[in-house]
């Protein structure tokens, strides 16, 4: 450990994070940049700028050591637990401690409560609201990578898991988030149920959910032949191919983040270890902290893998509104823009 760095660690808060910038601008990055020049690009770089330096340090303060959350590593540690600072902080407008920023679930959560707003609170007893915009349930019994000890281990607890994209609400704040429902009962026959914040969403992608998730069942029947006779017609065609576009790219947006049940699944049983399973599950305050130190790669990956469902998700939506707004243009061209609304839903 050089000078520097055990520096750091003695004194783990900072009045200013320009001053850790310099900090580490003078005194970590010249003996091993160039050293790191060598090596493959790292998922998390140094922490360089203000901006960096200052999510280290909420980094630090969630609970990670100072070397993951300034160094360079291949896992975001960094990223992710800055970020579980940064939304408790929004939400309750408090200082953040990792072991009161869990967020426990009032009632059972099922796929009929996508679309809707469940309640919750931490444990202090700092209420929030969370609405599941989206929900895809983990069917860990039918996972060809599941040992059969693993899958009565789950079973053994009643174990549900889902994972979700929604919005996390209070009095003070919104906060748009990807992550994971965990349900189970323990030994005495308590059922918990925890909330676990994988990454945040944008607006983009919570519009799109709602969209998706509130498509209409695709019409009966074969589609017309030939052309279309007028632009009432030609606008109907239009929406219904935009609309079947949109069931698929749900159908493809769900199996994807099934994908990521399944990274995250892998990681939990070498983390957690099947017999602690009850243990964790229902622990709460520590069982979590932990179990986000311990899965920072297999995090990484599951946050890479999310980013590109989303992504793929958010492009299906806008080749499907061109596609949909080309159909009408071409209608108004046909038809005649007097005969044909400049927009039709």
């Amino acid at each position: 450990m050089s000078l520097v760095t055990k520096w750091i660690q003695e004194r783990k808060v900072y009045s200013n994070p320009l001053f850790g910038a310099i900090l580490i601008l003078s005194g970590m990055i010249f003996p091993v940049f160039h050293a790191a020049a060598q090596i493959e690009e790292p998922v998390q770089p140094m922490a360089q700028t203000a901006e960096q330096v200052a999510d280290a340090l909420k980094a630090v303060d969630a609970g990670v050591s100072v070397e993951h959350a300034f160094l360079e590593q291949q896992a975001p540690h960094r990223y992710w637990a800055s970020l579980q600072n940064k939304i408790y902080e929004s939400l309750f407008g408090v200082s953040y401690e990792p072991q009161d920023a869990i967020y426990h679930l009032n009632d059972e959560i099922s796929m009929l409560d996508e679309q809707s707003s469940v309640t919750g609170a931490t444990v202090l007893g700092d209420g929030f609201s969370l609405f599941l915009g989206m929900l895809v349930e983990y069917d860990y019994a039918n996972d060809p990578e599941m040992s059969a000890d693993a899958i009565s281990a789950y079973n053994n607890i009643s174990l549900s898991w889902h994972i979700f994209t929604g919005s996390l609400s209070t009095d003070l704040a919104t906060e748009h988030v990807s992550g994971f429902i965990f349900q189970a009962t323990d030994s005495d026959g308590v059922r918990a149920r925890a909330l676990f914040i994988l990454d945040k969403a944008d607006q983009e992608t919570i519009d799109n959910i709602n969209i998706m998730c509130s498509q209409p069942a695709a019409p009966e029947g074969d589609q017309p032949a030939g052309p279309p006779q007028d632009c009432e017609e030609a606008y109907t065609r239009a929406n219904e191919a935009y609309n079947t576009a949109i069931r698929i790219a749900g159908s493809t947006y769900r199996g994807c983040k099934d994908d990521v049940n399944g990274i995250m699944n892998g990681g939990s049983l070498a983390c957690i270890g099947i017999g602690l399973l009850t243990a964790f599950f229902t622990a709460g305050t520590t069982g979590f902290v932990a179990w986000g130190t311990c899965m920072a790669l297999v995090i990484g990956a599951a946050i890479t893998k999310l980013d590109s469902c989303r992504n793929a998700n958010n492009t299906a939506f806008r080749n499907a509104e061109i596609a949909r707004d080309a159909a009408r243009a071409q209608a108004r061209r046909i038809f005649g823009v007097e005969n044909c609304p400049e927009t039709q839903e």
